[in-house]
């Protein structure tokens, strides 16, 4: 079984990107990458029926033998070791909580703990009251399988909605919709045909997506960066949106590796205010990239502030992670006054143990420089 996070895209995408650099003259010019070919649905998909949940111990909230047929379910995989997981834990519980009077019922479900069901407990006695929805250890990955694998799924924190008729009505990571999606299965509004249609066409852009990355992969590895950057455009025109880590290879490339920070930043504000201005990762990512990649001889900080500022802003101000960003590309900028009030609120967020006791650290380390 993988261990699969679903961590910065933006961040895997360039370290594949990236890859091999101090050895491109060994490498020739690739050949011309082949024509996609459209990817077959997989055995799990919309409209599917939810398969079976294969449960060996409930650690939070009562046992399910199956889902309740005329009541709405969300079934997500995810694990204590996972930082977007654990991110994703008051967004689900106040998911929960919003809808627990109409029998919604979240079952986050772990199969990839070294120390097994015991990392789970541990994990839902250190969170208490933040969890608010029930918490399953798999048994030997079998449910694991008939639900990630079987539905092509590559990477976890991933939800599935499972609607009144038992259907899969929606898959996807869970702050990416899950929220305006339960809300619709449970009003009745929600069109399944066209998130099948959705799903497909999602396929495709990967199907096509995918001999560009390695086109991408290669001419960074021949030091070809022109070439890697006309790749990246071509993955990006496919879907801005969807391929948002590819907006952030592109600036990391022409910043890190071509040194032209003016038409980077160029770039980088026009995606910010386009493609990527609702997606907070892409915007964190962009941010700490600009204000903190040791390539360019000048920095864009109002860009780097700008571009966390609205990730903050999307969420609320309720992610430590994303306000731990925002006080990071601050204290970049020089702004240590303000990173350090930033940092507090992070700490106030943060869950306890070691993801509050790290962003003490840093609170600890933006003090100092005040003083």
């Amino acid at each position: 079984m993988t261990r699969t996070c679903r961590t910065s895209v933006a961040l895997v995408a360039s370290s594949l990107a990236l890859a091999g650099i101090a050895s491109a003259a060994m490498h020739a010019q690739p050949p011309s990458p082949p024509a996609a070919v459209p990817a077959p649905p997989p055995a799990l998909d919309i409209n599917s029926p939810a398969p079976r949940l294969f449960i060996r111990q409930w650690v939070r909230g009562d046992p399910v033998e199956a889902l309740e047929p005329g009541k709405v379910s969300v079934v997500v995989f995810w694990a204590t070791w996972c930082q977007p997981c654990r991110r994703a834990v008051p967004y689900l519980s106040d998911i929960q909580r919003t809808h627990a009077d109409r029998g919604l019922r979240i079952i986050a479900i772990a199969s990839q703990e070294p120390g097994g069901a015991d990392d789970l407990e541990r994990f839902a006695l250190q969170q208490g009251d933040r969890v608010a929805y029930s918490i399953a250890w798999d048994d030997q990955g079998r449910t694991h399988r008939a639900w990630i694998a079987a539905s092509g799924s590559r990477a976890i924190p991933t939800a599935f909605i499972v609607d009144q008729r038992g259907r899969i009505a929606w898959i996807g990571s869970p702050q990416a919709g899950l929220a305006r999606a339960v809300a619709q299965v449970l009003d009745g509004t929600f069109d399944i045909a066209a998130e099948a249609a959705e799903a497909a066409r999602r396929r495709e852009i990967a199907a096509s997506a995918a001999p560009l990355a390695r086109e991408f992969h290669n001419a960074t590895r021949a030091g070809d960066f022109p070439a890697a950057i006309r790749a990246a455009d071509r993955i990006i025109e496919l879907d801005p949106v969807l391929n948002s880590e590819w907006s952030i290879a592109k600036v990391q490339v022409l910043l890190s590796q071509m040194k032209d920070p003016e038409r980077a930043f160029a770039f980088a504000a026009a995606a910010a205010d386009g493609p990527l201005k609702d997606n907070p990762d892409a915007l964190v990512n962009l941010a700490l990239l600009i204000a903190e990649e040791p390539g360019p001889n000048s920095r864009d900080f109002p860009l780097a502030l700008r571009a966390a500022q609205r990730a903050v802003e999307i969420t609320a101000e309720r992610d430590p992670t994303v306000l731990a960003a925002l006080a990071q590309t601050q204290a970049a900028a020089g702004q240590a006054a303000a990173a350090a009030r930033t940092q507090e609120r992070a700490v106030d967020l943060s869950a306890p143990g070691p993801e509050r006791e790290e962003q003490r650290r840093r609170l600890d380390e933006y003090k100092k420089k005040l003083n």
